[in-house]
């Protein structure tokens, strides 16, 4: 079990409807998952106030997931994509309750081998012990955002080389994150910089008066629009 030294900081009775919807469906039905994102990094102990439920499936059983996330009451929301990760993402919203948003991504692995990756996944208590998930280890996660490295995933990173700085492979995060273009590279190297140095970055504040247009230029340079950085200002986020 992990322990919070924070009270208060679960998601309401809502969110944890949906988690528990999600997990006993597709634990009854045997179709292999794990939860990643915001609400995962919560559950590994890190404050986080996750908006939705990102979870992986194996991209070969898209289609059971698919099926059985409309059995329990969802549609698909907005059209998915690709993100700049090479991850395929799907949005599903539960049809009759308010709730979460589902954030289905693909694995793109052979089922078996998802399977495998999955039973090896943590179980950990959520909601304070009255529900058992599972989530993708730290390591997993910070290996799927190395890879992107927009604002969020630079704070996540952070916080989980704080937390769990024996369980990530500096080497393999440096081999993910070198195939991509060198904006990404340059982003790495400048959080590998401020570890090393022992500080923290963080995103640029919003002025309150003037200076538009230099914190428009960190916006447009950090490649994220002016909502989500006033968001991640808070450190739940």
């Amino acid at each position: 079990m992990v322990e919070f030294p924070f009270d208060g900081l679960w998601p309401d009775e809502r969110f944890e409807a949906v988690v528990r919807l999600v997990h006993e469906g597709f634990t009854r039905r045997d179709v292999p998952y794990a939860f990643i994102g915001s609400f995962a990094i919560l559950t590994h102990g890190i404050p986080r106030d996750p908006k939705d439920l990102d979870m992986l499936v194996c991209g070969a059983e898209r289609g059971r997931a698919v099926e059985l996330l409309r059995e329990l009451g969802f549609e698909e929301g907005r059209l998915g994509g690709t993100d700049d990760g090479g991850d395929h993402h799907q949005h599903f919203e539960l049809r009759s309750a308010s709730g979460p948003s589902v954030d289905l991504i693909e694995e793109n692995r052979s089922a078996g081998d998802f399977r495998e990756w999955a039973n090896g996944c943590p179980r950990l208590e959520a909601f304070r012990g009255a529900l058992t998930v599972v989530v993708a280890s730290p390591a997993d996660i910070a290996y799927r955002k190395v890879r992107r490295m927009y604002v969020r995933d630079i704070l996540d990173i952070q916080d989980l080389l704080q937390r769990y700085p024996l369980r990530i492979d500096m080497s393999r995060m440096d081999d993910l994150n070198r195939v991509r273009d060198a904006d990404i590279q340059n982003k790495w190297a400048k959080v590998k910089r401020a570890l090393v140095e022992g500080v923290r970055w963080e995103p640029p504040e919003p002025p309150q008066g003037g200076g538009r247009t230099i914190f428009d230029a960190m916006c447009a340079e950090l490649d994220e629009p002016e909502d989500d950085l006033r968001d991640l200002r808070d450190p739940r986020r």
